[in-house]
């Protein structure tokens, strides 16, 4: 099988916590390849602390299972 269609029956889409590990580590099982696309966006300056939390502390975990 060749073309798109191969590369897509190839793939797969795995949604997990990113900021539990356990969750990560089952995710990433097998995987040659990581798009890390996941984020929390708001301007709302209460916000701050989710923000870090999310975007920076979760992708952090992202890149350390990835490894």
């Amino acid at each position: 099988m060749y073309g798109k269609e191969a590369i897509f029956n190839r793939n797969r889409m795995a949604t997990s916590r990113h900021l539990r590990h356990f969750s990560l580590d089952d995710s990433f099982r097998g995987v040659s390849t990581i798009i890390h696309s996941a984020g929390f966006v708001s301007f709302n300056p209460k916000d701050a602390a989710k923000l870090k939390k999310v975007n920076i502390e979760g992708t952090g975990n992202v890149v350390k299972c990835g490894n």
